[in-house]
């Protein structure tokens, strides 16, 4: 049976291989992203990472946090969670919250909602431009900086996800 995300669903996702795991539940609050901007940081250290990619994981991480909580409108209501999943050469993070602002990344072309949108290596119709768009160009930087991302969003919040592996 296949079941579809939304974005009120849990952090955690079953059946995922063994690793070491981080959660953490922030105040939806922008200023409260840089929590989880030092935890990548520290994991990074902790696992040797090279200095370019704990930047491009704390840039990941951060844009997905504002998209997440949405551009303008009141984001400081509710929590943000940010789950983080390592194993010997990806790291997967989902970041789930509740989204102010305007739908404009739903994705669709016809108007009407589109709860899950796949981001694709180029930018997938209806999506907003970059330059037009806040939100677009946090689509576009996590695009350029991760392997692979879902956006799901739906009336309880938002969820992005993302993949990066190591060389």
């Amino acid at each position: 049976m296949h079941h579809q995300d939304t974005a009120s669903d849990s952090i955690a996702d079953p059946g995922q291989e063994a690793g070491s795991r981080f959660a953490l539940s922030l105040p939806a609050k922008p200023e409260f992203v840089a929590l989880s901007r030092l935890t990548v940081g520290s994991l990074g250290l902790i696992l040797e990472l090279d200095a370019e990619t704990v930047a491009d994981l704390k840039i990941v991480l951060t844009e997905a946090c504002s998209l997440v909580m949405g551009s303008g409108g009141s984001a400081d209501e509710g929590s943000l969670g940010v789950d983080i999943h390592v194993d010997s050469n990806t790291w997967r993070v989902k970041v789930a919250g509740p989204r102010a602002g305007s739908d404009t990344t739903s994705g669709t072309t016809s108007g009407a909602p589109d709860p899950a949108v796949s981001v694709a290596p180029t930018p997938a119709p209806g999506l907003p431009a970059p330059e037009s768009d806040p939100a677009g160009i946090s689509l576009m930087l996590i695009q350029a900086l991760a392997d692979e991302v879902e956006f799901i969003q739906d009336d309880s919040g938002a969820v992005l996800r993302f993949t990066i592996r190591m060389s």
